[in-house]
């Protein structure tokens, strides 16, 4: 379940955004077709680092997942 706070992967392969991990800011539940605002820490070519998503444009991503890849050795 994406809640707010929650970290998640875009699965869109056409969005500037593809395959990267957001943070969900906000998630609107009047049935409008992108409901889910993303935040990245990154900038797209616009200048912006928010985007609205639709909930099956995404997956959730594990924090654990998250602190294995940053406590990796390289």
């Amino acid at each position: 379940m994406v809640n707010r706070g929650s970290k998640v992967k875009i699965l869109c392969p056409e969005l500037y955004w593809s395959q990267q991990i957001g943070t969900v800011a906000t998630i609107e539940r009047s049935g409008i077709r992108y409901p889910v605002v993303i935040r990245f820490n990154n900038l797209n070519y616009s200048v912006i680092n928010t985007n609205n998503f639709a909930i099956d444009e995404l997956e959730l991503v594990e924090t654990e997942d998250l602190f294995k890849k940053s406590t990796k050795k390289k």
